[in-house]
């Protein structure tokens, strides 16, 4: 225990890191962020839309909304591990919906480019990847397609209501062909 404590002080000193759940020092989110995020459960949202299903990795407050904006927008990229497991969590209880028997195709929706460079990696796709890991060792066939392209470059999404979300992406993205399968956008 003592050995822990001494690494996650020397990594808040030389690095500057921080749970990104309660600022407590360390290395990756710390025990009881951990056990909190591993406790918020998929929300499925209802639309009117047949043959479309919705699911979110959570409610997006708390600890949640924390880790997804410390790793997308600060480039705390260690978090993609415990992200793409809620992520995996989030994809089966999507399968234990009335769908079919088929194989799991996760479509990242593509990031703009600088938002790549800014952040040194491409978020969606590493989320996808991390959660097609936990799938696959879980018995899941799944892999991870580039179903989606960018036809413009939309506004950044954040400040925006629904309906500006709306017109924002509305025909900044084309369909590719995919892999036969479930296919789910990520």
């Amino acid at each position: 225990m003592w050995g822990s404590e001494l690494i996650d002080d020397a990594a808040e000193l030389l690095l500057g890191a921080r749970c990104a759940g309660c600022g407590r020092p360390g290395l990756g989110p710390c025990p009881s962020c951990r056990v909190a995020l591993r406790r918020s459960r998929p929300v499925i949202v209802e639309l009117s839309q047949p043959r479309l299903v919705v699911v979110a990795a959570g409610s997006y407050d708390d600890h949640l909304r924390r880790f997804l904006i410390e790793a997308k927008e600060r480039s705390a990229l260690g978090l993609l591990g415990v992200l793409g497991e809620r992520l995996a969590v989030a994809v089966v209880a999507l399968l234990a919906q009335p769908v079919t028997d088929q194989k799991v195709v996760l479509v990242p929706v593509p990031s703009v480019s600088a938002a790549v460079a800014r952040r040194g990696v491409d978020f969606t796709g590493g989320l996808a990847r991390r959660a097609a890991t936990h799938l696959c060792r879980a018995g899941v066939p799944t892999e991870v397609a580039p179903g989606l392209s960018l036809t413009r470059r939309p506004r950044d999404q954040a400040g925006l209501d629904l309906q500006a979300r709306h017109r924002n992406l509305a025909g900044a993205y084309r369909a590719r062909r995919v892999p036969s399968g479930l296919v789910i956008v990520v």
